[in-house]
Formats: structure tokens, sequence, C-alpha cells
């Protein structure tokens, strides 16, 4: 039983000011809304379940510049101070670092660091991703894999890898190598929490620069095709079983989707899911920024935007969207660049509602176009904090193509509003916000926060507040005074 909620209990937005609204920066975090951070090269961001933000990146010159440098923000807009020292970890890998190629926090607040680098294997040098666990403090973790890592290899040099963590916090290393011909295959290797082997597989004739693990383990990738006879680098969209087969129940060629969106041959496309299973990609197109939306089966969804696409461009400029996040209410927030990029593009933020138009609640219209005053004027990742408030990294633009030199950048932004006891933002109260909110009151991870789960405002989340939950969510009488 779904019970849909009234403006009455709308909550999340009272403690920006009495005229904020979705998309203004957010006062309270930072300063001015943002924050700078010692990183010369952005690598990716995270947000772990207190809200914290954990960014990733190589440091700005110095002794240190080879190894990777984390950085965790409070969800205030400080460095936090338990974590590293004075909120940055160095950690002191034991070999040279030739990429930094990603991020993840498992449940519990762990980062994990998916960095390239060489090893030798029985005698010979091989290429590398070599996965590592900070703790919650920011040390490195020895107890984690074998002798402190999990490490993946590969003969050929890895032109992509990324990292992804499941709910128990098991993980995936994917990464796709290309011969000079120009055939790519992508290997997929799956950890326990621990670091630990599980299994893996290899399938050739990939296209992969995006990838999102679905619940069920399967696997799905976003990239480039070839290019066509009339110049145009179609997205092609991929998905695996567990074992490393094609899903044949997905896309319309042996578990593999040839879609008529064209994309830039300049900028990778970003991938996410939503919670009905729906798939997301974001990029650039023509010089639009161009939304995508396909159905959990492979096929474009039609009902949104055009034929299940849509596009953004403020004014003629051109325009880019570099990473894309799906709201649980099923809103679209993209982050990206706009203007001349061969000199000073800005940092842009778009809103789409579930059909694919612009939110124009969000925004000057639906879109967000600023240079921080930091000065940061590209908008390269964006994140969801459990409250809906809405993260943004980004860094200065560095020639036509975006170096992606500092300095760096996280932005808060105001997101939708929320209301009191919907744990999971999806706009209705049901069941499973109740679980949440109990979960909440024993200490387990949850999506809930005091924000929008302490009904009765004593000051903590108890058992008292999920059994009105439930009664809001069975149509009963219930108390629900959620702090402003």
């Amino acid at each position: 039983m779904r019970t849909l909620l009234t403006a009455a209990v709308l909550v999340g937005l009272a403690s920006a000011g009495a005229n904020a609204a979705p998309g203004d920066p957010d006062r309270t975090f930072g300063t001015d809304g943002e924050v700078a951070v010692p990183i010369e090269a952005l690598v990716d961001i995270a947000v772990d379940g207190a809200g914290r933000i954990v960014v990733a990146g190589i440091p700005v010159a110095g002794p240190d510049e080879s190894q990777p440098t984390v950085i965790r923000v409070t969800p205030t807009g400080t460095l936090d101070p338990s974590f590293g020292v004075g909120g940055i970890a160095r950690p002191a890998l034991d070999r040279p670092v030739n990429n930094f190629w990603a991020l993840g926090v498992q449940p519990d607040g762990r980062p994990l660091l998916a960095v390239g680098t060489d090893v030798v294997e029985n005698g010979t040098l091989r290429n590398a991703v070599v996965v590592v666990r900070l703790t919650t403090a920011g040390a490195l973790d020895p107890s984690f894999g074998v002798s402190g890592s999990a490490v993946t290899t590969t003969d050929v040099p890895i032109n992509f890898a990324a990292l992804l963590v499941d709910g128990d916090g098991g993980f995936v290393v994917a990464r796709t190598v290309c011969e000079v011909t120009a055939e790519c295959t992508l290997f997929v290797d799956r950890f326990t929490a621990d670091g630990m082997p599980i299994d893996g597989f290899a399938s050739g004739d990939a296209f992969a620069k995006s990838v999102a693990l679905q619940p069920d383990g399967r696997l799905v990738t976003a990239g480039r095709g070839f290019e066509d006879e009339t110049f145009r680098f179609p997205l092609v969209l991929t998905r695996y079983l567990t074992g490393g087969r094609r899903d044949h129940s997905f896309g319309k060629s042996e578990g593999r989707l040839l879609t008529d969106v064209a994309l830039s041959r300049l900028f990778p496309p970003s991938l996410a899911l939503a919670r009905d299973g729906k798939l997301v990609v974001a990029g650039s197109s023509g010089g639009d920024m161009v939304i995508a939306r396909f159905l959990a089966d492979g096929r474009p969804d039609r009902d949104f935007g055009s034929e299940g696409s849509t596009t953004a461009q403020p004014g003629n400029s051109e325009t880019v969207a570099l990473s894309v996040a799906v709201l649980p209410d099923g809103r679209i927030v993209a982050a990206g660049a706009t203007g001349t990029f061969q000199i000073a593009p800005d940092w842009l933020i778009a809103a789409f509602l579930p059909d694919g138009t612009l939110d124009t609640s969000f925004g000057d219209d639906g879109l967000v176009v600023r240079t921080p005053t930091s000065r940061a004027d590209v908008a390269s990742k964006i994140r969801v904090q459990p409250n809906g408030r809405l993260i943004v990294a980004g860094f200065t633009a560095n020639g036509p193509v975006f170096g992606g030199n500092g300095p760096v950048v996280v932005a808060r932004y105001l997101g939708f509003p929320r209301v009191c006891a919907d744990a999971d933002g999806d706009g209705a109260i049901t069941v499973t916000d109740a679980v949440q909110v109990l979960r909440a009151a024993a200490d387990l991870a949850s999506s809930c926060l005091p924000e929008f789960c302490d009904l009765d405002a004593s000051g903590a989340v108890t058992v008292s507040d999920g059994v009105q939950t439930l009664r809001t969510a069975a149509e009963l009488p219930a108390n629900r005074h959620c702090p402003d």
C-alpha cells in the first residue's frame, strides 16, 4: 500500500532559508555552498551512508604526486578531522601508480581504491588493477585481500577500469583492454567484501566506457560503437550474466543494443540505474547534452522524451553531460559543462522530470549554469546524499577535451523536498520506509536520517517512529511531526 504525500509534510528546504529552492547552492555547506580540496586531478567522488563525501584524485604537485589522495568531507562541508591527517589520506602504496582508476565505498564506510600499476607474475611484467581498502580512519587496511590488496592482471595495457560495490560490500572490477586493431575485451572479476576472489570472466567485442551493476549481479556496460558511414558513434549497451555470457534477453542482438543515440567521440557516456531497473545514459550528441532512458530489457523507453531520449542546451552553446544520477522518485540529474570548451566553459547541472522534460522547479527552468567562486568550471561528477541534496564535484578545464587540472571543488545544491517518514525518497510512504526507520532505530545501516525519520521530534530515530511509519503506510491515524 502506498500513501501519497501532501505539501503539509514536506521537509528538507527550511533549514536553507525560507526562499530556498531546488538547484540553489546550499549555503550551510562549506563556504557559500562549496569547499575546495587539495587535489590536482579529480578521479571520483562517493557519498557514504552518513552523508560524508569521499573525494579521490591525484594530489597537487609534491613528493606524493604519484600516489592517490583520498579526502573525506563532513556533511557540513569541512575536511573530516577523524580521517587521515586533517581529513586527507595519502596511502603509501608499495608500487608505482600509473593510473588512479576508481573509488568505491563499502556500506560500513570503508573506501576502496582501484589503481593501475605493473606487477610481476611468474617472471613476467603484467598490467594490473590493484584494489586496496582504507579503514574508516583513512589508513591502509592490511587485513584486506592478500597482503592488503586484491589484484587483477592482463597482458595488454588497460584502456578503462571501473570499481562497483554491491549492497553487501562485495565488489566487481571491470576493465577493458584494446588491441591495436581496436578490438577490445572486457574482463570482469568479482571479490568478497574482504577482497578475496570469487570468479571472473572475459568477453570479446566489448564496448565499455561506463558500467553499472544490477542488484541481481548482472553487469551492464555503455560505450561508443564504431564510426558509421554518417560519421556517428552510436551508443552501445550490453548486458552480461554473472557467468560472463551475454544476456540474450537484453537488447536486440545477443545481449546487445546498438542504439539510435549518436555520441561525441570526445566524451564517454555516463550510465546509471533507476530503482525500477531502467537504465539512464548521459553524454553529448551533436553539441547537446543528451539523456536516454531504456527499459530493463534494453528497449528504448518510449515514454521518456522523444522516442526514449531528450536533450538540453543553454542558448546555442556546446553542452555535454559527464555524470548522471537517478533520484528515487525517477527524476534525473546530470552534471557537465556548457560554453566554449577551448576557452572557459561554465559549470552545468540539469534536472529532468521522469518523462524527460526539464524540471522547471530546479534552478533556472531546469538548469544551473555558473562558475563556482573557487573557479572550477566543469562539473564532472554528481551524487545524491541520503537527505536528497546534490553533491557536485568539478575542476578547471585545461584545453578542448577537459584536461581536468585543479583546483577541485565540491559543491552542494538543494535537492527536491523530501517528506516526513519517506525514508527512501520515492514520494510515497510504504512498509519499506518503516523497515528503514526500524533499522535506524536499531543502529543498523539505513537510508534514514533524523531530518525525515524522527517523526516525533524527540532528537533520535526510535521504534516509536517506525510504528508511526507503519501506521501511515497502512493509512491509519499516525503522529508525524518531523523537525523543520
